[in-house]
């Protein structure tokens, strides 16, 4: 084989090589958006429903909590899109550096939390739902419809339906949104009695 031969090959074979690794990396990119939620860079739905299944899969208890946004659609007729995105990006500032979160709805979020093999630790779950409300806070956008964080605890073990799972975690997390919502309505209703009386002063 000649040399000129020699470096059409070499030539040939670095373009084929070249080539694969920017397939490579677009399907990559790909398969990593497919999975992250493009506004927050969460992980979103798709990505909760593979971490679930692998672990129910694999016989591996673990605990979660569901989280809804109460009164975004408030906050995005009061603040517009932009400002309703920045609160949800405060979901996301909440969980930094913690439990792997999700987003996997509009204003639906996931926190999962794996346990030790058959064991799971509801309690951690718990605690990691009251710090996270704690840390998103609330936010008067307006009249009436606060923006909060409001969670419920749930887990899975093995040979338990997941499905019902969940559906009692939303169950219990509707109650603990009203319940949030109604404290705050009383919180906001003294405020305007306090409000009235200094102006009738």
């Amino acid at each position: 084989m000649s040399t000129f031969t020699l470096i059409l090959v070499s030539s040939a074979l670095c373009t084929a090589l070249v080539q694969l690794i920017v397939l490579r990396r677009s399907q990559d990119r790909l398969r990593r958006l497919s999975y992250e939620d493009p506004l927050t860079g969460l992980p979103n739905r798709r990505a909760w429903d593979h971490a679930t299944d692998a672990l129910i899969d694999r016989g591996h208890a673990f605990a979660f909590v569901l989280f809804d946004m109460a009164n975004l659609k408030a906050a995005n007729t009061a603040l517009g899109h932009v400002g309703a995105d920045n609160l949800i990006r405060r979901a996301e500032e909440a969980t930094r550096g913690g439990e792997p979160f999700y987003r996997v709805g509009g204003d639906e979020f996931a926190l999962l939390l794996p346990g030790d093999g058959c064991d799971v630790d509801v309690a951690h779950a718990e605690a990691a739902r009251m710090r996270i409300e704690r840390q998103f806070g609330t936010t008067h956008v307006a009249s009436r419809a606060p923006v909060f964080l409001a969670g419920a605890a749930g887990s899975w073990k093995p040979g338990e339906d997941f499905a019902g799972a969940c559906v009692e975690t939303d169950a219990a997390l509707d109650q603990h949104k009203l319940a949030r919502k109604s404290a705050l309505g009383a919180h906001l209703n003294r405020e305007d009695a306090l409000a009235g009386m200094v102006a009738a002063a």
